[in-house]
């Protein structure tokens, strides 16, 4: 309890106040051990009833009932926060555009390069240009457009008629 520390929402609990630990009046005294008592005695009752070996119905347990209820019926109590909101957005909302986003964006746009091997652009064919799968130069008329640039004479068979 002595590395206990506040919640930035929450006051300290009466009962983790450092100045209460030892310093109990008599009346506060008598009251947590009459609860204690009262504890102890519940305790017993439902552990009497529970082994008993003769019995025929259900022991009702109304803690149980209570949690089984707050359980089953959490939107009754529910109260929106600042909290609540925040992560309703987060795992409601955001995931939305996320998937949008995901869906509707061009594939090609997002890789950062066209070849799923690394080092895929070099070699002998290094200067065509395939930086778009869809592209519609072709490999003849790259290599005819790079001779024409260098002023040789170019062999193709459509330029050849």
């Amino acid at each position: 309890m002595a590395d206990y520390r506040e919640a930035p929402l929450a006051t300290r609990p009466k009962t983790l106040d450092p100045a209460e630990y030892f310093n109990l009046s008599l009346d506060q005294r008598r009251a947590e051990e009459e609860r204690a008592g009262l504890r102890a005695q519940l305790k017993r009752q439902y552990q009497m009833q529970l082994n008993n070996p003769h019995r025929k119905e259900l022991i009702e347990d109304p803690a149980l009932t209570r949690w089984v209820y707050a359980r089953t019926n959490p939107y009754n109590h529910f109260r929106a926060t600042k909290k609540t909101s925040l992560l309703g957005g987060l795992f409601g909302v955001v995931p939305l555009f996320v998937l949008y986003y995901v869906l509707k964006t061009d594939r090609y746009n997002l890789r950062p390069s066209p070849h799923p091997y690394p080092g895929a652009n070099q070699g002998p064919s290094a200067h065509i240009n395939n930086s778009h799968p869809r592209s519609i130069v072709t490999h003849r008329s790259t290599k005819a457009a790079a001779l024409a640039e260098q002023g040789e004479p170019t062999t193709s068979r459509s330029q050849s008629k």
